[in-house]
Formats: structure tokens, C-alpha cells, sequence
């Protein structure tokens, strides 16, 4: 499982690297981003998530991005998604 996780990372970076290297001056979103926490509230109640309960990554190149979700807890992948993204000069996805 850990190897599909650095698999789907290396696969992500080599996606467009020279654009994400040369935009990346420029826009502070271009890059490999770990989520630390995060909480929110919902209709049905409330969450709150840190690293150590998941790793969650996000990958932004100047048009595609990659996440993924990771539970170190069941040692599995929970969630991966990609497509396609613009930034912009607001510094905004």
C-alpha cells in the first residue's frame, strides 16, 4: 500500500514538472501540500481530523491536481482523486 502511495506521488510530480517549477515563483499554490487538520460542522454534527488519524496530500500543478487520503490506522487508501484545475493570478484554485 505504501508503494501505491509514492507511486501515485511520483506519477503526480512527473505530470508536468518544468510548468510547475517555472509558475511555482509565481503562484504560491503550485506544489505538494500535507493537510495538518481540518474541522467543519454538518447538519449531523461535526468532524475534526489531524495527521495523525490521516495523511491527506494534494499535489496542484498549474492545470491538474492530485489528492489522496491515506488512514496509517488500517494502513489502506481511503480516497484518491485527480483532474483538471486552473490557477489563477489571485493565487486562487
Amino acid at each position: 500500500m505504501k508503494r501505491l502511495i509514492a507511486s501515485l506521488f511520483i506519477v503526480s510530480i512527473i505530470i508536468n514538472p518544468s510548468s510547475a517549477q517555472s509558475q511555482n515563483k509565481s503562484n504560491p499554490l503550485i506544489g505538494t501540500w500535507r493537510l495538518i487538520s481540518s474541522s467543519g460542522k454538518m447538519k449531523n454534527g461535526s468532524w475534526n481530523n489531524d495527521s495523525s488519524k490521516i495523511y491527506q496530500t494534494k499535489v496542484v500543478t498549474p492545470s491538474r491536481f492530485v489528492f489522496t487520503i491515506y488512514s496509517p490506522k488500517t494502513d489502506s487508501l481511503l480516497m484518491s482523486a485527480e483532474g483538471t484545475v486552473t490557477v489563477n493570478e489571485n493565487m486562487t484554485c
